[in-house]
């Protein structure tokens, strides 16, 4: 008789809309599958923990709905990667390469409102040797998102509005325990 080597699978089928669940393993690999044939529109995976909704991944995001998200390594640094692949084009002066939006509501508000965020876009056209990039930060001024700093790829940065530097400054040298500077 022997053994005979099987890849374990359940499926759960939802036959209103045909939307079937597989949890499958085999060999060192496990999937998850939800509505793998497409069969209907805007499915979603939704995770629930001590009856709250912890997490919703739909075909085009992942909502997390959490207090806090830890990334943490033992004794390693942990790394995360916002990856973008412009396969289709290259990648052109100004194009955005990544974000980070930073949104609040309050009772006052329906919607959420970006309040700031971090982008990182090109600085000039790419080619295969040579990819400058920016680094800006907007914040929001009470009615619209302005740019507060920028530092281009050859290091120049800029500062929007007032600057004030406490401490000790030091222009091109190390700090002399110049404090107050003002530079006008």
């Amino acid at each position: 008789k022997g053994n005979v080597a099987m890849t374990a699978l359940h499926k759960v089928t939802d036959t209103t809309n045909d939307v079937d669940f597989k949890l499958k393993a085999a060999n060192n690999y496990a999937f998850l599958e939800v509505d793998n044939d497409n069969d209907a529109d805007s499915t979603r995976l939704q995770f629930k923990l001590d009856g709250t909704l912890r997490f919703d991944l739909t075909p085009s995001q992942l909502k997390l709905h959490l207090n806090n998200l830890y990334i943490q390594r033992v004794d390693n640094t942990p790394t995360l990667y916002l990856t973008r692949d412009n396969i289709n084009a290259a990648i052109t002066n100004h194009q955005d390469l990544g974000r980070i939006y930073h949104q609040v509501r309050d009772a006052n508000n329906t919607g959420y409102a970006t309040i700031g965020f971090t982008m990182f876009e090109a600085d000039a056209d790419w080619t295969a040797n040579n990819r400058p990039t920016k680094y800006k930060i907007q914040v929001h001024d009470g009615s619209s998102l302005t740019n507060a700093f920028i530092i281009g790829s050859d290091l120049q940065a800029d500062f929007y509005g007032k600057g004030k530097f406490v401490g000790n400054v030091g222009i091109g040298v190390a700090p002399t325990g110049v404090t107050g500077l003002s530079i006008k």
